[in-house]
């Protein structure tokens, strides 16, 4: 019997989208793997209402299954303390990921759940499981950061029958061709064969599958999924794959070190640049008010230990006349930078309002206002 850990992505009252719960074993590279399929997942999520996206993909070592949907359409209230956690803050209702996770070399066979369309049951219980204890934590807690551990365990739930007629429908998936994608129309019998067909190629054939059900054909183009099924095509439909990253690439820890060493250099190159001109606009400065003072006291034909004094205090008259000018400049552009600022922020301000909350890595634009809690 197949053995799964439960994988839940998603925004808690305060703290922005992230995992909540990830297997024990998942590494950085896996949690990457996964993270790169649920961000295509859960793009434009104004969508999602009563629409959720179902999705199966492999690699070499894991089988990971899972559905992007509302978190009301998982069991809404369900809590110790009757507490809605399908709301933030602001109280608008919030979508999430909640999947499963299967290590294939633990297993001859991998029994995949059956797909049951809007029946979500399957994935009620870790969303509640996992969200709740971290409901109420801060963004400055150190939980917020760090995904509940889960278990490999097995599920109490039908796994999925391949129809007989499978191999007599053209539902063969895209295995192989990275550059491309194939497109099947959105509609549940093509939802139920398709699932099929990725049971049954994970099951028995071995293969690497990437199949979500119900995406939007923007996000399926330069998404992470080989297979999806759009409402806006008639037939099977193959095309090309932008290869576009869809999170923020991720880098060990010498990859970062290598990356940040020239920025300290060419910021020690600008500050000599920048205390050597004031050091020649000073003496300049010095320069011309003391060659002014000394003709000035030459004009008035005075006498030597004038024209010393007139000299100096030229010099000095002058010096000061361009800290001063300097430091009204540093003024007027602090003030304009300041300005630019607020005005920043209030752009940041409405957009917030209009969208909720700006992304932490990338979220496509939404239509919804404050439908929902973005990322």
């Amino acid at each position: 019997m197949s053995r799964w850990a439960a994988i839940v992505y998603g925004r808690t009252y305060e703290v922005d989208f992230r995992f909540l719960a990830l297997p024990h074993d998942f590494n950085g590279a896996e949690q990457n793997w996964a993270m790169m399929h649920i961000q295509t997942m859960t793009r434009l999520p104004e969508d999602l209402p009563g629409k959720p996206r179902w999705a199966v993909f492999t690699n070499d070592k894991l089988c990971v299954i899972g559905v992007a949907c509302m978190a009301r359409e998982l069991g809404g209230q369900a809590n110790t303390n009757n507490e809605d956690i399908t709301r933030d803050q602001r109280k608008r209702p919030l979508y999430t990921f909640v999947g499963y996770a299967t290590r294939l070399n633990d297993q001859d066979v991998v029994e995949i759940p059956n797909y049951l369309g809007q029946d979500l049951s399957l994935f009620s219980l870790p969303y509640h499981q996992y969200v709740y204890p971290n409901w109420r934590v801060k963004s400055y807690d150190e939980r917020s950061s760090v995904a509940i551990a889960t278990t490999y365990q097995p599920l109490s739930y039908p796994t999925i029958v391949i129809p007989a007629d499978l191999e007599k429908r053209d539902f063969s998936l895209n295995l192989a061709e990275d550059d491309a994608i194939y497109l099947w129309r959105d509609d549940d019998e093509k939802r139920h064969y398709l699932w099929a067909s990725a049971a049954k190629q994970i099951s028995e054939v071995n293969n690497n599958v990437s199949l979500c059900l119900g995406l939007m054909r923007s996000s399926a183009t330069n998404g992470a999924f080989l297979n999806v099924t759009i409402a806006d095509v008639a037939h099977k439909e193959k095309i090309i794959r932008v290869l576009e990253s869809t999170s923020a690439p991720s880098v060990d820890s010498t990859s970062v070190a290598v990356l940040s060493q020239p920025t300290p250099k060419l910021r020690n190159v600008g500050d000599v640049r920048d205390k050597t001109s004031l050091i020649l606009q000073q003496v300049s400065a010095l320069l011309i008010g003391a060659i002014t003072g000394f003709l000035v006291a030459r004009l008035l034909k005075l006498g030597a230990a004038k024209v010393v004094i007139y000299t100096f205090v030229g010099g000095i008259v002058t010096w000061i006349l361009l800290l001063i000018a300097l430091g009204v400049n540093l003024l007027i552009k602090r003030t304009s930078s300041q300005k630019l600022k607020n005005n920043e922020s209030s752009v940041l301000s409405k957009q917030d309002r209009m969208f909720g909350f700006r992304d932490k890595t990338e979220q496509d634009e939404t239509k919804d206002d404050d439908f929902m809690g973005w990322r």
